[in-house]
């Protein structure tokens, strides 16, 4: 075994040199083949004997890579293998080549779609009845809100005309509560069937079942209305500076909502988080975002033509209420996709 070959490649390991750029040095200009190099490293260290990816060339006159380990030829010459050594009289330092990995793409737009539709189809009881419940209680908080906002109207009426003096205050300072307290519930039950829905999304492997989507959720249930609430406004404040910035915020917070679901990302952090999430991927996102409020702009324009000839506002009403109750679960499922091959790609925990 070449002692000055093994001692180079102790060197340069130590230097923090990878194996291969090693190895595409002494093969390249050294002359050396893989199986001397092979019994080299298993010699260093023999966990390192074990196959190797191939190594890229590239023209080191024309290109030079950014930020590649430099070898020394000088250190090469005493470990030249037998053969001609004039590939080596370059005082010009060897860049070692390195593999440039491609970037990674998002799942094309039309599977994406497929992927969507299977995903809906397998659970599509589950997502409708979540659905229905929301829409369910969200009326009766409705309500019950627009019911003691009228209870609190008519008791300053009253209090104006004469006709109430008696425990006034108490009773305005009750329905204040009460009211506030319809508020925070119409708040909650807002945020709960999503993050009910999104749990049953991210486990639709584990078929989970409603029950355990709401239990699992109700803690974040507030968590999740306040990152819609935050990434609402600053898409808003978005507007008012120019229609540019808030489609690069629409876009960049797209899946704020979800981190919270997917990861426990807190509110505070789950708008950078899913901004960090798109970095790199803000065309890609952008383009899928679009590609779905299409698909809905014609779904609902298929809907809606036929039901502008009927004339009965109750009917349109229970039309439109079944429509968002099957059409929201999709979309939840289209982001949750995108959501999940972007941390795939990006490794991000």
């Amino acid at each position: 075994m070449d002692q000055e070959l093994i001692k180079f490649i102790e060197e340069y390991l130590g230097k923090g040199s990878t194996e291969e750029e090693i190895r595409s040095v002494l093969m390249k200009v050294g002359g050396w083949t893989p199986q001397d190099l092979d019994d080299a490293f298993s010699a260093v260290d023999p966990s390192l004997n074990k196959p190797v990816q191939p190594p890229v060339y590239i023209d080191t006159k024309n290109k030079r890579l950014p930020q590649a380990s430099v070898i020394d030829p000088k250190k090469i010459e005493g470990v030249v293998a037998s053969g001609p050594a004039s590939i080596i009289k370059s005082s010009e330092p060897v860049i070692v080549p390195q593999v440039v990995q491609e970037k990674k793409e998002l799942l094309g737009i039309y599977n994406l779609f497929l992927n969507t539709f299977s995903v809906y189809k397998e659970n599509i009881k589950n997502f409708s009845i979540i659905q229905f419940i929301n829409f369910v209680l969200y009326l009766l908080s409705y309500f019950a809100y627009i019911f003691l906002f009228v209870y609190l109207v008519v008791l300053i009426m009253s209090a104006s005309s004469g006709l109430l003096a008696n425990n006034l205050i108490l009773s305005i300072i009750v329905s204040i509560i009460v009211m506030v307290l319809c508020i925070w519930l119409i708040w909650f039950i807002y945020g709960w069937p999503v993050a009910a829905t999104l749990y049953l999304i991210k486990n639709r492997d584990k078929k989970v079942g409603i029950a355990d989507s709401f239990k699992a959720t109700y803690k974040k249930a507030t968590a999740v209305s306040k990152t819609l609430l935050l990434t609402s406004i600053v898409v808003a404040l978005g507007v008012y500076l120019l229609i540019i910035p808030s489609i690069i915020f629409a876009v960049w917070f797209t899946f704020s909502m979800f981190s919270v679901v997917f990861d426990d990302v807190s509110e505070g952090k789950a708008l950078s988080f899913s901004k960090n999430l798109v970095k790199g991927y803000f065309y890609p996102v952008l383009a899928r975002i679009i590609s779905l409020l299409l698909f809905a702009f014609v779904l609902d324009l298929i809907i809606s033509l036929p039901l502008s000839l009927v004339e009965n506002s109750i009917a349109l009403g229970i039309v439109g209420s079944a429509y968002l109750v099957f059409i929201y679960p999709f979309i939840m499922i289209y982001y949750s996709l995108i959501y999940e091959q972007l941390k795939k790609i990006k490794g991000t925990n």
